[in-house]
């Protein structure tokens, strides 16, 4: 199905990505970087002069923080939908909240990558905040994260703004992040206001910092039944966490931190925005400027490099492990995940690396085919010249002088004298056509083979071929560069699940068929075994056993669950490090590639243009070399075809 843009491009939608409520995401044909959302209904009036709004608001900035649409999409003349960035990488915030999907999709994001995140997410707000967009249905379904922490709001066609004197508003909205004044409030007939969106945000970074639990979440005093909704905790302004939860007789869920994990004024924050009134809720510039601090104050756990807690404060998340919580203990904290190989050039920096590389436009393509100029005529082929012709005159007269001789005169020697000469004037001066047409078969190839290397070279002027090959070689550097963490932590997990392998090997190997005990496999039975080199349970397997015809089949089963049993008692050590060996050489091989991409992309920019600026100035000189060797060519063949095969064969004897 192809759509119009607002600049008159035809888009053509290719693959789904994802469906809601109102509409459905694709991806497009013509542009690898943007989507096209299609409503699944018809846009009202309101609707489409929100959306040209948005569009007409539309920037890097506000692209920088949001998926913020960019062209408005028409079928014939009637609006559907509009475009926005393709996002990818991307995953909801609430996967950092819980340890499992955390760990997952972020396996080594410690404390203070959530710290960082935090910041990232309260920018985006004041960017919004600042050209006086109210988000609204605030959410940690609307915001998505990537890998380098850097935060973004999706949904934005639901975000409230003003234009041309009028109103859009946000209808939607979910009660565990919206304020107490909005509660069981019809929010199509609500003005919101930054102040309501800085509730959600202050919900969202407390949800961040204390590793999914919501504020208004725990358990409530036995007389008023020991839980109620979020939302009508909110609107009682239950705040779980500090010293006004405590004289309430509220208690946080358990294995939750408390708030002497955060810094005094992050404290401060929280009471002001979950129990003052509007006007004192923190801005998001505050939640900003707070979560640095408390960043500037973290400290690395000896035990753990995953725990990042607050200076002069015990590690709390080794307190919590101790309890059977553990929320940071993913790969990273055993497979020996260096952090400092991505911090001298993140992601962010190779996509803003590649910016600049794509900024380079390529030298226009031009038509790669020489045309012919001209028409060749055949050079004349002189097979006769005046000596050769005086030559064949004189042996005729000596030929005729022979025979008259011979016939009228009956002088035989004569005749032979006649005879002979006439033969050797025609030997020796005969004309050699055979080594002409060889000589110009000759030109004719050699022609062909330098108007075939005139023509390459200029059809990869013409079509820029080099051009693009750099830009290939640049766009797997990049892939590489933006691929390498997610390899690195895989030939990690090798190295680990190998290190398991022996462990568990090691383990099995202690455990002798011959301690076994157990009543079935007789000395004979462990004899056969022992001669088959089958003496441990890491020797023992289904295929091993099945090799010995004379060992009977409930043998087989008593000695593979004996296996089992001692598999399932074995409790690897979590703690137990890798090779270091291992780990350096592995870490040295990537710092190695990733230098030399890192090195490869921030020269990009500079190497295409010297690349196009070259090709530009080689045109001209190719073409005209290429068009001399077509004509070159050209009069070859002609003069190769000129030569006549009968003229050949009766010339070259």
């Amino acid at each position: 199905m192809k759509f119009r843009d607002s600049s008159g491009a035809t888009l053509t939608i290719a693959k789904k990505l994802g469906e809601g409520g109102e509409g459905v995401v694709f991806t497009t044909n013509e542009k690898k970087d943007v989507v096209a959302k299609i409503y699944s209904h018809p846009l009202s009036k309101i609707q489409i002069a929100k959306l040209e709004e948005m569009v007409h608001a539309a920037d890097d900035t506000l692209g920088s923080v949001a998926a913020w649409p960019t062209s408005m999409l028409y079928k014939d003349a009637r609006a559907v939908g509009f475009t926005m960035p393709m996002l990818t990488s991307q995953h909801p915030l609430h996967d950092l909240f819980g340890p499992k999907r955390r760990q997952a999709l972020f396996p080594n994001a410690h404390w203070s990558f959530l710290v960082h995140t935090g910041i990232n997410l309260s920018r985006a707000f004041e960017v919004l905040h600042d050209r006086n967009i109210v988000v609204g249905d605030v959410n940690s379904n609307n915001v998505v994260v990537y890998p380098d922490s850097t935060a973004r709001l999706i949904d934005c066609d639901s975000f409230q703004i003003q234009g041309k004197g009028k109103l859009f508003r946000c209808n939607v909205g979910v009660a565990e992040y919206q304020p107490p004044e909005l509660q069981g409030r019809d929010f199509s007939r609500i003005e919101r206001l930054p102040q309501h969106d800085l509730f959600g945000l202050a919900v969202m970074i407390f949800q961040l910092l204390f590793v999914g639990k919501h504020p208004f979440a725990g358990v409530l005093p036995a007389e008023t039944g020991g839980a109620a909704p979020i939302g009508a905790n909110v609107a009682a302004r239950r705040f779980f966490y500090g010293q006004e939860g405590r004289r309430q007789g509220l208690r946080p869920p358990p294995g939750s931190l408390t708030l002497t994990a955060i810094t005094p004024q992050l404290s401060t924050l929280f009471r002001n925005a979950f129990l003052g009134d509007t006007s004192s809720r923190p801005s998001a510039a505050a939640w900003r400027g707070a979560l640095a601090d408390l960043k500037s104050k973290t400290v690395v756990c000896r035990a753990n490099p995953l725990h990042h807690y607050l200076r002069n404060a015990a590690c709390p998340w080794c307190a919590l492990e101790r309890g059977g919580l553990y929320y940071f203990s993913g790969l990273g904290s055993v497979s020996g995940i260096d952090e400092s190989i991505w911090q001298s050039f993140s992601n962010a920096d190779v996509e803003r690396t590649w910016s600049e590389i794509d900024a380079v436009k390529p030298p226009p393509a031009l038509d790669p085919v020489i045309a012919p100029a001209r028409r060749c005529r055949p050079a004349r082929l002189s097979l006769w010249s005046k000596r050769r012709k005086g030559a064949y005159v004189a042996g005729a007269v000596a030929t005729v002088a022979a025979v008259a001789a011979l016939a009228h005169f009956n002088m035989p020697a004569i005749a032979v004298y006649a005879a002979l000469a006439a033969l050797v004037l025609g030997v020796v001066f005969r004309p050699d056509a055979r080594a002409v047409a060889t000589q110009r078969w000759q030109r004719h190839s050699n022609a062909r083979r330098a108007f075939r290397a005139a023509e390459q070279s200029w059809a990869r002027a013409a079509k820029a071929t080099p051009f693009f090959e750099e830009r290939e070689r640049l766009a797997r550097a990049r892939r590489a560069l933006l691929d390498q963490r997610s390899r690195y932590e895989s030939e990690l997990a090798g190295l680990r699940a190998n290190r398991e392998r022996k462990e568990r090997d090691a383990i099995l190997r202690r455990h002798r068929i011959a301690a076994c005990n157990i009543p079935e496999i007789t000395w004979q039975i462990q004899e056969m075994l022992r001669n088959a080199g089958v003496e441990t349970a890491a020797d023992l397997s289904f295929e091993r056993l099945e090799g010995f015809p004379g060992l009977w089949r409930p043998a087989k089963y008593y000695l593979l669950a004996w296996r089992m049993t001692i598999e399932r008692r074995i409790r690897l050590n979590p703690r137990m490090g890798l090779d270091a060996e291992l780990v350096r050489e592995l870490r040295a091989a990537h710092l190695r590639e990733r230098a030399q991409n890192q090195k490869l992309l921030l020269g990009g920019a500079a190497s295409l243009r010297r690349i196009a600026t070259e090709i530009q100035c080689q045109r001209a000189g190719l073409k005209q070399h290429a068009q001399a060797c077509a004509e070159a060519l050209w009069q070859a063949e002609a003069d190769a075809d000129g030569i006549s095969p009968l003229l050949y064969w009766t010339t070259s004897f």
